[in-house]
């Protein structure tokens, strides 16, 4: 888990429980596993489970490219959880 990140998880769980479901805070969660960082894989339920869901150990990458969505990304020069700088995208 990197520096930023770990700093800014606290501010981010400042409104917990807020609306989310348990299984979203979980796979948010798996993103900040060491073996799961910078892959965006489906959700994460064990070796047994995932085989019966799947078809395989673990949880397949979202394949990105076949999906289109508009997207906005929206951001305050003060947010505390998503500052500019954390904001970056390639158009």
């Amino acid at each position: 888990m990197n520096d930023d990140f770990q700093a800014q998880l606290p501010l981010g769980l400042g409104t917990f429980p807020g609306p989310a479901s348990w299984k979203t805070i979980d796979h948010f969660l798996q993103y900040t596993h060491p073996e799961t960082l910078g892959r965006f894989t489906k959700y994460d339920y064990g070796t047994i489970r995932n085989q019966g869901i799947y078809g395989q150990n673990t949880p397949p990458l979202y394949s990105l490219n076949t999906t289109r969505v508009p997207v906005a990304i929206i951001y305050e020069l003060s947010a505390a959880v998503n500052p500019p700088l954390v904001c970056s995208f390639d158009a």
